[in-house]
C-alpha cells in the first residue's frame, strides 16, 4: 500500500474537505427505513423533554420566589439558594429516572428502582 505524503497546509485542507465530503456522501446513501425514523423520533422526543425541563425550571423559579415559597439568599438545601437547589434536584431526578430505566432495559424488564438506588450500580440480574 502506498502512503500519500502531505507536503503543505493546502494538502491538509484538501484532505479534510475530501474526508468531509466522503462522510456526507455516505450519510446521504443511508436508506430511510423505519428504524432510522424511529431513532430520529426518539432523539427528537428526548430533546423536547430536555428543553421542557430546562425551560420549566427557568420559568417556575421566579414565580416561586414572588409567591414566597422560595427565598432570596443561600438558606436553602445544602446552604444553596432555593433556585439552585430546585434545579439540582430536578436534574438529580432525571438522572435517577434514567438509571432506573436503563436498569430495566439491561435486565430485560422487571425494573428494580430500590436496588438501583441502594447499590448505585447497574448489575445484570440472573
Amino acid at each position: 500500500m502506498i502512503a500519500s505524503v502531505i507536503t503543505s497546509e493546502t494538502d491538509v485542507k484538501r484532505t479534510n474537505v475530501e474526508r468531509e465530503a466522503a462522510v456526507e456522501a455516505r450519510l446521504d446513501r443511508i436508506p430511510a427505513n423505519p428504524y432510522l425514523w424511529k431513532l430520529i423520533a426518539l432523539l427528537s422526543l428526548g430533546g423536547f423533554f430536555e428543553f421542557y425541563e430546562l425551560f420549566m425550571t427557568a420559568f417556575i423559579s421566579p414565580g416561586l420566589v414572588r409567591s414566597g415559597i422560595f427565598h432570596v439568599g443561600s438558606n436553602g438545601l445544602f446552604h444553596l439558594p432555593d433556585q439552585a437547589a430546585f434545579a439540582s434536584v430536578t436534574f438529580l431526578g432525571l438522572f435517577l429516572g434514567t438509571i432506573t430505566w436503563a436498569e430495566s432495559r439491561i435486565t430485560g424488564g422487571g425494573a428494580r428502582p430500590s436496588e438501583a438506588l441502594r447499590s448505585g450500580t447497574l448489575r445484570r440480574q440472573p
